[in-house]
This record gives structure tokens, sequence and C-alpha cells, in this order.
């Protein structure tokens, strides 16, 4: 789902990606694939983080970028407008000229026929806090800030979907900080920043099995 250039190839081969064995158990219900979208697009509630894994090798490699978790490749924020669960992310050039922050409904994003693995993260945010991240999401939408194929956390001029997210979020409360991975000489927003900066109270997440039953 995220196109891989040299840049990506390079960390792979450089060893920065490495294969770990995840403990953590996955929502047992519900059981069909379908069951399990409508059900975590019920649970999702406005400001919630949620988070995938697509079908392709390249998503499979965005997620090994996460020194811990590597249940993820991709993450965004849902917020409730006009009674539709909207999510806030932002995607690579598999989209041809729209590869700039998005704002798809949460049925898309949650898709299980291009996602092997959906959740969502509930973090402890008040009301004022969520508020100035959707605005400052909702500003960003409107620039089209275009998606950030260097990788280049320090510029706001482009974006990758982790960046984006912990971004808005220290700019939502300023007294939240948010810091970044660094590994041979890289430094990038992981999921795994974000996920253990917050105070979570929910984290949940369904992965449907490849096997023909």
């Amino acid at each position: 789902m995220y196109l891989m250039d040299a840049r990506l190839l390079w960390l792979f081969l450089s060893g920065l990606i490495y294969i770990s064995c995840n403990t953590a158990t996955p929502v047992k219900e519900p059981v069909a694939n379908l069951q399990a979208g409508k059900y975590f697009a019920a649970q999702v509630r406005d400001g919630d983080l949620v988070l995938r894994l697509g079908n392709d090798i390249t998503s499979n490699m965005l997620a090994q970028l996460n020194p811990e978790d590597k249940r993820f490749s991709h993450i965004g924020i849902c917020f409730i407008e006009n009674g539709a669960k909207m999510v806030y992310h932002s995607l690579g050039s598999e989209y041809g000229a729209h590869n700039y922050l998005r704002k798809d409904s949460l049925a898309v994003f949650f898709n299980l026929a291009d996602n092997l693995s959906i959740g969502y993260a509930r973090a402890n945010l008040d009301a004022g806090t969520r508020q100035r991240i959707h605005d400052t999401l909702e500003q960003w939408y409107q620039m089209q800030i275009p998606f950030d194929m260097d990788f280049d956390w320090k510029s706001d001029d482009k974006m990758y979907c982790s960046e984006m997210v912990a971004k808005a979020i220290m700019r939502g409360n300023k007294a939240l900080y948010i810091p970044v991975t660094d590994t041979l000489g890289r430094q990038y927003y992981a999921i795994d920043n974000i996920l253990n900066t917050l105070t979570l109270d929910t984290l949940a997440y369904y992965s449907r099995s490849l096997r023909k039953r």
C-alpha cells in the first residue's frame, strides 16, 4: 500500500528491520472478517487513534520499523464529523496524485480486503486537546500537506503518517512530548513512539488469518 523506494530498501538491508516475537493476544471476537470490521468500527470513538497493517510486503517492512510492536504499519486519527466517523491519515503515492493528507471513512480505513490487521487505541485526552488536534488536522487537510517520502520529521511541509499524528497530538497538548526513534543514524517517528507516550485506556486489534478455512 506504500511506495517502497531506495530509502526504505536501505533501511531493510542495513539491518534496521528485524523480526521479533509478539506475545500480544488479539481480540477473540468477532471471528469473521466482515464482522470484525463492523465490530471495530462500532467501538471507535471521537479522537481515537486507528491502526492497520496492510497485506503487502512494503507494509510489513514499515511495521518492522517499530522497535517493539510489529502489529501495525499505518496510523491515523478518527473524528466524528456530521455523524460520520472520518479518519485523517497520510498515504504515499499508491494513490497517484492524491498522495497527501487524506480524510477517509472509517469503513475504508478498516477495509479487511486490503489489510491483515486493524485496531484502535483510546488515549486519555481531554475534550480541549481533542478539539485542538481536530482543528490542526483539518487545517493540514485543507492545505493538502503531501506525503513525505524522505521521512524527514524535522520539516512540516511534508509528513508521513506517524509524523502527522505525533505532531498533531503535540500541537493539541503542548505538555506532551513524543520522541523520535534513532536507529543507525536514522531518526523517525515510529508508531511505538506515539503509543508508548500516551496514556492508553484501550488498545485492541484484530488480525485475519490467511489460511483457507
